[in-house]
């Protein structure tokens, strides 16, 4: 099971994208009518879990001066749609990354975009039955990069999880340059470094990959580097020289210091949140963040001597005062309970406010404080969240909810076993045979938000996706539990006595008991023994919550107080 794979998460939390959003700017996106404004403001509860939340439309802006514009993006991952576990991993969607760069494109004079891989996969590898779903996966993301035409992708390692010859095909399909100079697919030498006109500019691209990365990828060579022929002949040519590479940040930051005639750096592997290019040298790295949940854009004031400078001049001592406010509201609100939109307590709807306003008020130093020198080459750079208030796409939406609606039919063609349960080995049972005697604790079960779980991904069309049930159901894919499309069957038990046996119905959807505790059957028949209960875990640490509560997917889990939220009556909850 992937760790894509998630239990529903017991809170939802205020996202902290805003501010990367861009705020202070010369140019808007048109306004749509009101009528479009106010049906693309209010989330529909079956497309977005976050409706209890009116979402006010967000316009795209153009901040600084007016230049030509780079787009970024990198590690797409094929997300097709936010993971939506909670509010702070909202950000994203092929629909509405397409408006958002169609309309912002509009407002710049000249602009591109260019992508630094890991465009079509998660994963580098996936099981034969979850194959069918991948590729219609990626039929999507080839509709939205035919209208995202970007200027080339890097291929990354993970674009090659159905092999080279599929990644080839796709690429072509969707109109997209793969590029990387020290890069060879099934022994073609792909396109490397170029120049290209945006506007009066001249940017050098040199699009490359980190060889560490590909080890062990059939059909794929890549060389280390030696860049100094190329460097030499494009750097007097160039207003700006550009590493696009697929590298992750150290390998990046070594090749600007190892050529220190590059301008920037696109850390196109496992990038971080944040808005900041850290400066190597006279470089700089960009990072916008993965899963489309940012997009990059760089504008290049090149007139004048000398290297670039970042064209932000914000006060730091007032930005790492900032900094310090959020860090002491983030940690509050990580020790209160966690609760839905429009069920929170005061004081967490208050510091959720506050994080907001402390968000906006970073967000307009950074943008009041803007300074393009005229004598002297200047940038800005911006990582623009994909926040739910950006207006989608209305083809692509239809394109993502037939792939939605198309997932039930697709999984359920594959067969899929339920895994057989080693001699002498407990199986699942499924909660409801846990509540013949812990009535209690099932009463209480029933009010969280792991009770809820499967419904969660049903009001979504995503009860059939194989990269969502594992965490919102018991036992998946082990043995004796669950798999996609038999959730629920009858079947026949034993005990740890192989004399005693019982046919049940086995309830499997939801976080269940047994997510914490183990399979139950022979528990089911010998509760309980000279030493107390037995056949069962009875404490559960913060390393099982963490196979499904990933940083990725649930940034502000906090044990201590999750917890609390979904232990009652007879839980003891330090782990035994």
């Amino acid at each position: 099971m992937t760790k894509l794979n998630k239990f529903f998460s017991c809170v939802l939390l205020l996202g902290l994208a805003i501010g990367f959003s861009g705020a202070a700017c010369q140019k808007k996106a048109p306004e749509t009518s009101n009528e479009e404004t106010k049906e693309e403001s209010v989330a529909s509860p079956k497309e977005n879990p976050t409706s209890a939340v009116t979402q006010e439309v967000i316009v795209p802006e153009d901040v600084g001066p007016e230049a030509p514009a780079i787009f970024m993006m990198t590690g797409l991952k094929g997300y097709t749609e936010p993971c939506g576990c909670t509010l702070d991993v909202m950000l994203g969607g092929i629909d509405r990354i397409v408006r958002y760069v169609e309309e912002a494109q509009k407002l710049m004079p000249a602009s591109v975009l260019v992508d630094g891989g890991d465009v079509l996969f998660e994963y580098k590898k996936y099981d034969e039955e979850q194959i069918p779903q991948e590729k219609a996966r990626v039929e999507v993301i080839v509709s939205g990069l035919k209208r995202l035409k970007p200027l080339f992708t890097v291929p990354g390692p993970r674009d090659m999880a159905l092999g080279t010859e599929f990644y080839t095909t796709k690429i072509q399909e969707a109109g997209v340059a793969p590029r990387a100079l020290n890069m060879k697919i099934d022994g073609t030498q792909l396109e490397g470094a170029f120049i290209h006109e945006l506007g009066d500019q001249k940017i050098a691209f040199v699009p490359v990959a980190q060889p560490s990365l590909y080890e062990g990828i059939e059909g794929i060579e890549v060389q280390d580097l030696d860049l100094s022929g190329v460097i030499a002949e494009l750097r007097p040519k160039a207003d700006a020289l550009i590493l696009a590479a697929h590298g992750d940040l150290a390998w990046v930051k070594n090749t600007l210091k190892t050529y220190p005639e590059f301008d920037f750096g696109l850390v196109g592997h496992d990038p971080r949140q944040t808005d900041s290019a850290d400066q190597v040298g006279d470089a700089f790295t960009l990072e916008p963040y993965d899963q489309g949940r940012y997009v990059g854009i760089l504008k290049l004031y090149p007139k004048g001597e000398g290297r670039f400078t970042n064209a932000r001049s914000g006060s730091k001592s007032e930005l790492e005062a900032i900094d310090t406010q959020i860090a002491h509201v983030e940690k509050s609100i990580e020790r209160l309970p966690p609760a839905t939109p429009g069920e929170e307590s005061p004081m967490l709807a208050n510091l959720r406010n506050r994080l907001n306003d402390l968000e906006k008020r970073k967000t307009e130093i950074r943008n009041a404080k803007i300074d393009v020198p005229e004598g002297s080459p200047s940038f800005l750079w911006q990582s623009v969240g994909m926040l739910p208030g950006y207006r989608i796409d209305s083809e692509m939406e239809k394109v993502r909810k037939a792939y939605n609606r198309s997932l039930k039919e697709l999984n359920l063609s594959v067969d899929r076993e339920i895994v057989p349960v080693p001699e002498g080995e407990p199986e699942y049972i499924g909660s409801a045979q846990c509540a013949t005697c812990h009535a209690d604790a099932m009463t209480f079960w029933q009010k969280t938000a792991h009770a809820k779980a499967i419904k969660t991904l049903e009001d979504r069309d995503k009860d059939f996706d194989h990269s969502c049930v594992g965490c919102h159901v018991v036992g998946y894919e082990k043995p004796g539990g669950s798999v996609l499309g038999k959730l629920e069957y009858s079947a026949t038990i034993t005990g740890k006595d192989p004399s005693m046996k019982m046919e049940i119905t086995k309830e499997l959807e939801n976080v269940g008991c047994e997510n914490c505790h183990g399979p139950g059957s022979f528990h089911r028949f010998q509760p309980v023994g000279e030493n107390g209960p037995q056949y069962i875990k009875k404490g559960s640490g913060v390393e099982t919550c963490m196979e499904c509560h990933v940083p990725e997917h649930s940034p502000r889990f906090n044990y201590d107080v999750y917890v609390r939220e979904i232990t009652g009556e007879g839980h003891q909850l330090s782990p035994q």
